[in-house]
């Protein structure tokens, strides 16, 4: 009996780190998840102004030519 309760304990103790795990895992998940979405904001905007730069230098060279 005592063997089984000792066995029961560890188990337990076992589940809840492992939940006390997931939760930290989901929450790391939910971080990068915004990280991303923030990522590909500023990738669009570089892309934007890298499409700008492109036009101004071919105007550029319309200019001078």
């Amino acid at each position: 009996m005592f063997f089984a309760n000792t066995r029961t304990n560890q188990v337990a103790r076992k589940l809840v780190l492992m939940e006390q795990d997931l939760e930290r895992s989901e929450e790391k998940v939910e971080l990068s998840e915004s990280k991303i979405v923030e990522l590909e904001e500023e990738l669009r905007v570089v892309g934007n102004n890298l499409k700008s730069l492109e036009v101004s230098e071919e105007k550029m060279k319309y200019k001078i030519d």
